[in-house]
């Protein structure tokens, strides 16, 4: 309740509210079930994937920057992974964790893109560490800390980006 709380004080725009709250069902069915069983279903992913195309069409309406900024993280994902996994000989970053960020890519535009990106990795960073230490070195769902990320980047992307430029001039 309180995300959605919190969601009326950042999105004030009626559509992307609705989309918002919807979206927040979705990150919460997906973390609770990456935390339980380590796997994101495809079905959510794919809800969560409309959704965000359907926040990006009420926003800039930019869907070619969406699409190919999916793809272009769902490549990167999958590089990461096959590299991570020719060197250690385990998976790294999984593919439902892939494909969440790519559907993530399909609602941000690429100032908060990167952004999230960056909040996802650190987050990952932190909550695996603290995961590792609970649980004797269990496997990491990184489900959540990318659906954090994701929330926080669009509650509050566009005006975390444009306080950390002011900032930087």
């Amino acid at each position: 309740m309180m995300l959605f709380t919190a969601g009326v004080f950042f999105v004030t725009d009626l559509a992307h509210m609705v989309i918002f709250a919807a979206m927040t069902v979705a990150m919460m069915a997906l973390a609770v079930i990456d935390l339980e069983q380590q796997r994101l279903p495809n079905g959510f992913v794919l809800a969560l994937a409309i959704l965000a195309l359907a926040w990006r069409w009420t926003g800039d309406r930019d869907m070619s920057q969406g699409l190919v900024a999916a793809a272009a993280v769902f490549a990167v994902g999958v590089m990461m992974n096959a590299g991570f996994q020719a060197i250690t000989g385990r998976i790294g970053l999984g593919l439902g964790d892939t494909k969440l960020l790519a559907a993530a890519a399909l609602a941000l535009p690429l100032g908060p893109l990167l952004l999230f990106l960056a909040v996802a990795g650190g987050l990952g960073v932190v909550f695996g560490v603290f995961w590792r230490w609970r649980t004797a070195g269990a496997q990491f769902p990184f489900g959540p800390a990318i659906l954090a990320a994701y929330w926080l980047a669009l509650a509050g992307g566009d005006a975390a980006l444009a306080e950390l430029m002011a900032g930087m001039a």
